[in-house]
């Protein structure tokens, strides 16, 4: 930095739409006469809206999300951290998640209670934050309130329960605030939380370097990194002392499980499954044209609005590096994994809000501008009942994933408790089921995952011998593997399971060495 000159400090959305609004000090300033919505009342709606809708979301279940349930149990009963007794396979995601998790449940004793809790917490928590991304302690405008109502009314946010997705955008808002603010240690600290909670989150990392290079702020010194540093050093540390690996096998299932080809659907073909997104009108956007459109134009009027400003560019560059990133590894279009999406899209439309409520710096409004202004917060606010009228229609009855939680029931009272359960979804059955799981897409179980990524569909059994295998009907192209154990009279249909879709299989001999055997064996 050359001497004597200022480091150019980073600006937020509402600042560079309409700098009226901020005073010009670098430590926060007021904002100016033309804040609407008190703080404390936006904090107040948010939580009411994300209170009440987590109450009716309560009995809701996400199939991967148990899986954490299960890791989260075994540690609390004094297992270990582990998806079957004495296995040390990492199958968690997000660490940061997993140690949040285990506290909660150390605490409350229960683990579903504790992860609604834990979820209702990191919602709010992110959209609270969004209302703090602007510098200053008056009343805020209407932008960061709609995008903070906007997020905790929108349904997508309530089919993550259990995941660390809320987690993650709450450490993204906080990430983005404490950078604007020019909070160096502050931010470099929640970037390696970040690292911690989902490895993608490292192109945040990498747009906010970038921005800080770009605003001529000087290069962190060593102290600034000693805690960041310590921070991932120790999670890598504990993890391979206590997995034997650095990184969770779930990373290297997800990139198998892209190249199998196996999520295919129709046009899109494998490179482009990520961009397979249509499921999501009807679950989320209640089929409705204007409720999807709606966002995604007032977003785009942001991201035009807000060109110039750090803030949409480290959002925008984020995004394009997160997308090149599925689609490149042609990951599944799981829907947890479209969070920031979504929740940049609010964030983006609050900052379009503001331009239109805000057309022109230092001139008082006008006669067009009120009538702009009525016209803009009747759209809003029709949006934002439309939206939580859905999310309130729907969410008691979401969840489940069909009838596994029954069938799970149905293994664990009509099994032995020793049995070994192989099925392509573990969550509710392993959940419920109480019963030893192999997992045919590897999530838990190696080298499945391996074996899926060569389209090896059958190979599996050389290294698990089940006693049960859980199957749907028809089969999917998973569980191809079924197909050749009923031809050879290895299995058959369990007696008094009838459930429409599902087949249980059971080995014909029970084999006593189904659990993992590390190295090929004789097929059964």
């Amino acid at each position: 930095m050359r001497p004597g000159v200022r480091p150019a400090r980073a600006t937020t959305m509402t600042e560079a739409i309409h700098p009226e609004l901020h005073s010009g000090s670098d430590a926060g300033g007021q904002p100016g006469s033309r804040g609407i919505v008190p703080r404390a009342a936006a904090v107040g709606l948010v939580l009411i809206v994300s209170t009440a809708l987590n109450v009716l979301n309560r009995q809701y279940t996400l199939d991967d999300a148990l899986i954490y349930y299960r890791y989260v149990q075994n540690a609390i009963s004094g297992h270990g951290l582990v998806y079957n007794w004495g296995e040390y396979v990492n199958g968690l995601t997000s660490p940061l998640y997993t140690y949040l998790s285990l506290a909660f449940a150390f605490v409350v004793r229960d683990v579903a209670l504790s992860q609604m809790v834990l979820a209702w917490l990191l919602l709010s928590g992110s959209a609270v934050t969004v209302l703090f991304l602007r510098p200053g302690r008056g009343p805020l405008t209407p932008g960061p309130v709609f995008a903070a109502l906007g997020i905790v009314s929108m349904r997508y946010f309530y089919s993550v329960v259990g995941l660390e997705t809320p987690l993650l955008m709450f450490l993204l808002a906080l990430a983005l605030a404490l950078f604007l603010r020019g909070r160096t240690a502050s931010w470099m600290i929640a970037a390696a939380l970040l690292l911690l909670t989902r490895g993608e989150s490292l192109f945040l990392v990498l747009a906010l370097v970038a921005a800080h290079v770009r605003l001529h702020r000087p290069f962190p010194g060593w102290r600034l990194w000693i805690i960041p540093v310590a921070i991932l050093a120790g999670h890598y540390t504990f993890n391979v002392g206590y997995f034997g690996s650095p990184f969770p096998a779930t990373l290297l299932a997800k990139i198998q499980q892209g190249e199998s080809g196996l999520w295919e659907t129709g046009r899109w073909g494998k490179h482009l499954i990520f961009l397979s997104v249509g499921y999501h009108f009807e679950r989320y956007f209640a089929g409705s044209v204007i409720l999807l459109a709606a966002p995604v134009l007032l977003a785009l009027g942001g991201i035009i609005a807000g060109r110039r400003e750090i803030l949409t560019q480290v959002i925008v560059v984020f995004l394009l590096l997160y997308t090149a990133f599925y689609v490149a590894l042609s990951i599944p279009n799981y829907h947890w994994y479209y969070a920031s999406y979504y929740f940049f899209m609010f964030v983006l439309a609050g900052g379009c809000i503001d331009a239109c409520f805000f057309r022109r710096e230092r001139l008082p409004a006008g006669p067009g501008d009120r009538v702009a202004g009525v016209l803009m917060t009747l759209l809003c606010a029709g949006l934002l009942i439309w939206q939580t009228a859905f999310s309130v229609r729907e969410l008691p009855h979401a969840g489940g994933y069909g009838s596994y939680t029954e069938i799970a029931l149905w293994i664990k009272h009509h099994t032995p408790p020793d049995a070994k359960i192989a099925t392509a979804e573990i969550g509710h059955v392993g959940w419920f089921s109480d019963r030893y799981i192999i997992d045919i897409l590897g999530l838990v179980s190696p080298p499945n995952a391996a074996l899926i990524g060569q389209r090896k569909f059958d190979a599996w059994l050389q290294y698990y011998t089940p006693d049960y295998i859980l199957v749907h009907d028809p089969l999917w192209k998973h569980e191809v593997s079924a197909e050749g154990l009923l031809a050879r009279g290895l299995f058959t249909d369990t007696p008094g399971f009838a459930f429409p879709g599902y087949r249980l299989l059971t080995a014909v001999s029970v084999h006593p060495d189904s659990v993992f055997r590390g190295d090929p064996g004789e097929r059964p």
